[in-house]
């Protein structure tokens, strides 16, 4: 076991050091070679860190552990650290090390193991029981037109071998599993012939190119070299570059431009439905955080180089460093190491607040892909005419330079336009008689110059406002509309942090703050944040805050529903429904994203083009207090407006394509006000609508009126 746990130990090190060197080549290799290069250099890796092979030693290796002499070192740093005295310490270092005599390797080699079965069994077990669970609600797909296009898949595909087709209520995405046996799993979901062409390519071309047995190698270096964490970044590169090879491979046989949109659209659909979580041995889809370089890697149609070179050179590279590395391991002298418990406590600690900020930075990232991706699908229309959206850069370009402001009245319920401060150049639309889209044009300079003089009046009207000119996050309010939320409690120890915007306790942001029968607040943006319980006297007056911890909140949080209290409009007010042409909800009020998101409002409408243009209407009586035309692509409300009504409420209306009252206009309810469009961070057109009580958002769904299309 010993001679096993060194060999594992010798191999780790040896393949580490290729690991750090393709991690830092992987923007080249991207860029100059095909996605498949990759998939080959994990499969190699993987090979090396398995198959028990070594090249004869050089007499002078570069790495060489002697564990003697480093524990004794250790020991003496850790008796001098504790108060040792020079006349004991000289005196230490004349005796044998006593603990020279303990045998460490007895109790490493128990710990790897213990380790290695741990992962195999944790993630053989979720894919055992996994696939029991989907296997049991799947049914057999039996349509002859189904069948008929999967055979076809397989013919453009040169494949001979019998794959089973199911259905599955449980699944958001489809997916294939089975290393011997393979299935597609189809979801319970709605397909265009086109689009199903495209979900059964893209599974069979996981199976033709044996995705599944590299997933089930890196699984099993996973579990080997579960200490490693360069190998656990080697697995979860190794899974995207997987997707991104089989795009390639589809894109393939599908590749003008029009067919590479209605892919990548495709693609971003199932980003949407998909929850993110992996399941072992399967290709569901969970890398959200990869999605920018996917959406690249389609749109980008320059030849690339097979790299079967570069391939060689990185497996020599891999073979020949376990020659580089000698683990001595003494059987008759092997010391005994451990950290001191105040050591070991601070370092779980640290690690702990690693992998929180780790969390934390993941999520951001991934939606900041799904924005990306979607602002790419949005201006991927203007690229035939020489713009382009850099996705890493999150910028436009024309010519060779940054684009700054760009506009293109689409129709009358339409608008694409964006401006960034740090472009060059604007760009303006050409369009015909018939407004069709027939080029792009640069603009004077003196056009260029009257817009820099605008834009620099708007910043320091901005500025005089004292609230900033940048749009704001997905649907989290409008700076100019003041969070007034627990101003009620401010004398208690409660205040707002603007720069962050969130209310603040004892320098802590607070989560929840709970008041029995007044009121409930939550931020889901701070889960980690504090929380407090309100006590009140006889007379309903508020005592004092008390904070609570988490589990005594946590049944209450997990049964939470907005409170159902009627608020008076004011006499003879009522509520009406904002779109009178559908009742469709395509997004409720809440928590989504597995929690990661909250909701301030109801999405209505199917994001269908039919709804373009529709009319939107005031909730009820009120003044038009805000109207906002000017939005970015992927970014906020887009055009919005909001109304104030009688007794604290607010009705916001987001995502137009126009806008038909003013600031300071009376509106009645049923008034038209807007147009329904998909401005800002929208996937397609529908009408956001908020209800805000007192400057807090709830849920609009207790106010407004069930109807029926």
């Amino acid at each position: 076991m010993e001679q096993i746990f060194s060999w594992v130990l010798e191999r780790s090190l040896g393949i580490s050091a290729v690991l750090l060197a393709v991690m830092l080549l992987q923007p080249f290799l991207h860029r100059r070679y095909r996605p498949q290069l990759n998939c080959l250099v994990w499969t190699a890796l993987a090979l090396c860190l398995l198959i028990p092979f070594s090249l004869p030693r050089t007499k002078q290796a570069v790495v060489t552990i002697d564990w003697e002499s480093l524990i004794a070192r250790q020991e003496e740093q850790m008796n001098g650290a504790a108060g040792t005295e020079p006349e004991q310490l000289s005196q230490a270092e004349s005796l044998p090390v006593q603990s020279a005599q303990r045998r460490p390797v007895q109790w490493l080699p128990a710990i790897w193991l213990a380790g290695a079965a741990a992962v195999l069994v944790g993630q053989g077990g979720i894919y055992l029981a996994t696939r029991k669970k989907l296997l049991r609600w799947s049914t057999a797909v039996e349509e002859p037109r189904t069948k008929q296009l999967l055979s076809r898949c397989q013919q453009e595909l040169g494949m001979q071998e019998q794959v089973r087709l199911m259905r599955c209520c449980l699944l958001d995405t489809p997916m294939l599993m089975g290393l011997w046996r393979p299935c597609i799993l189809l979801p319970e979901v709605e397909l265009e012939e086109q689009q199903l062409r495209y979900v059964l390519l893209h599974e069979l071309s996981h199976r033709r190119r044996r995705d599944l047995w590299l997933k089930f190698l890196l699984l099993v270096a996973k579990a080997v070299h579960w200490f490693n964490p360069l190998v656990w970044w080697m697995a979860r590169r190794a899974s995207a570059d997987i997707e991104v090879a089989c795009d390639a491979d589809v894109l393939r046989l599908h590749d003008t431009k029009e067919e590479r949109r209605e892919y990548g659209a495709l693609i971003l659909y199932f980003i949407q439905l998909s929850r993110g979580r992996a399941i072992p041995l399967t290709t569901n889809f969970s890398e959200k955080g990869q999605i920018m370089r996917r959406f690249q890697e389609m749109m980008n149609t320059s030849k690339k180089r097979v790299g079967l070179l570069l391939f060689a050179l990185i497996c020599a590279a891999a073979v020949g460093s376990t020659a580089f590395v000698n683990l001595h391991v003494r059987a008759e002298e092997e010391p005994d190491l451990q950290l001191s418990e105040p050591m070991q406590q601070e370092m779980d600690i640290l690690a702990a607040e690693r992998a929180q900020t780790q969390q934390a930075l993941d999520g951001q990232e991934e939606d900041e892909a799904v924005r990306r991706a979607e602002v790419a699908q949005q201006y991927a229309v203007y690229e035939p005419y020489g713009m382009s959206y850099d996705v890493e850069k999150d910028r436009f370009f024309y010519a060779g330079q940054m684009v700054r402001y760009f506009k293109d009245t689409v129709s009358a319920d339409e608008t694409n336009g964006f401006y960034f401060a740090d472009g060059v150049i604007d760009v303006e639309p050409v369009r015909d008689t018939g407004g069709a889209l027939i080029g792009l044009k640069q603009s004077s300079e003196e056009e260029f110059a009257n817009r820099t003089q605008q834009q620099q009046q708007m910043d320091a009207e901005f500025a005089a406002a004292g609230v900033s000119g940048e749009s704001g996050s997905v649907e989290l309010g409008d700076p100019s509309l003041p969070d007034d939320s627990l101003n009620d409690y401010r004398s208690f120890g409660v205040s707002y942090q603007a720069s962050t915007g969130h209310w603040m306790y004892e320098g802590r942001p607070i989560h929840i703050l709970y008041d029995e029968d007044h009121y409930t607040f939550c931020d889901n943006g701070v889960s980690d944040g504090v929380s407090l319980t309100v006590f009140r006297n006889a007379g309903g007056n508020i005592e004092r805050l008390v904070p609570a911890e988490g589990k005594e909140l946590e049944a209450y949080i997990n049964s939470y529903q907005p409170i159902q209290v009627q608020y008076d409009l004011g006499p003879g007010a009522e509520w009406v429904w904002p779109v009178p042409s559908t009742h469709e909800v395509s997004w409720p009020y809440g928590s989504r994203y597995d929690d990661t998101d909250f909701h301030t409002g109801l999405d209505i409408g199917d994001y269908s083009q039919e709804i373009y243009g529709e009319p939107v209407v005031a909730a009820a009586d009120g003044t038009v207090a805000m109207v906002s035309e000017d939005w970015t692509p992927g970014r906020g409300y887009g055009m919005y407006l909001v109304i104030e009504h009688e007794n604290g409420f607010a009705t916001l209306y987001g995502h137009l394509s126009a806008i038909d009252v003013e600031e300071g206009d009376t509106v009645k309810a049923g008034e038209q006000i807007g147009q329904i469009g998909a401005t800002g961070f929208a996937t397609g057109p529908h009408l956001h609508f908020e209800v805000r009580v007192n400057g807090q958002h709830t849920d609009p769904a207790e106010y407004l009126p069930v109807g029926e299309e």
